[in-house]
């Protein structure tokens, strides 16, 4: 959906097309043409961004869309701009976008994500999942843009601190054995919630040392009943 104006949702189809719809009346209201594998809002819906299989990343103007048109506005890519040449993560396909602090997050299907300035258009760092193998698997990064969480190949989910480039945590259990197709953050930033290709999904709660100590005294009510 859109960050600013809930009418508007964004869907990238097999047909080699972006498309703005109206959620309100059904209808397309503007048509990219660009064979793209990922597609994102700017946090402050002033453009999108897409991801394509070469790897490349392209910005796309959004026009006026506050009334709806007779018929869709159509882009091509002579309208957009490359921000970032796939070249540079070997041309494998982009399979996710994110926003954070004003700067972009790319990941592709090899387990790459790559952090970048988008005002200076600079590399910033990498992050690299690991035993992701290859395939598709959207990641998620927390509401105050501190943290991105990302699954990978073996059912596990790490969490990383986007600034310090260092791996927080690694959520893991022994029935959870499938890719993780997709992941995210509640919004309190409490809760991991992610699905995989075994059709189950998890959810990992944060529980605080205070909580945790308190789990294990003992229960001096059951201790009471069996005197």
């Amino acid at each position: 959906p859109h960050p600013t104006d809930s009418r508007l949702l964004l869907s990238v189809g097999k047909d080699q097309t972006i498309r703005i719809w109206s959620v309100v009346s059904g209808k397309c209201l503007c048509v990219y043409s660009h064979e793209a594998t990922a597609a994102r809002f700017h946090p402050k819906g002033t453009y999108l961004v897409t991801g394509a299989a070469s790897g490349d990343v392209r910005r796309w103007p959004i026009p006026d869309l506050s009334t709806e048109p007779s018929e869709p506005h159509r882009l091509v890519v002579s309208d957009s701009t490359l921000i970032v040449a796939g070249k540079r993560a070997s041309g494998a396909a982009v399979d996710c976008l994110r926003f954070a602090k004003g700067n972009m997050l790319i990941k592709n299907s090899s387990g790459r994500i790559e952090y970048w300035d988008l005002g200076l258009e600079k590399f910033i760092r990498a992050f690299s999942i690991r035993n992701h193998g290859i395939f598709a698997s959207r990641f998620d990064v927390s509401y105050d843009d501190e943290y991105m969480c990302a699954g990978n190949s073996r059912g596990e989910v790490y969490i990383y601190g986007i600034e310090s480039g260092r791996t927080v945590a690694r959520l893991a259990h022994k029935r959870s054995v499938k890719p993780v197709t997709c992941c995210l953050f509640s919004r309190d930033c409490r809760s991991v919630i992610y699905a995989g290709e075994g059709g189950f999904i998890w959810r990992y709660d944060y529980v605080d040392d205070e909580t945790l100590a308190e789990w294990e005294k003992p229960d001096e009510s059951a201790s009471e009943d069996s005197s």
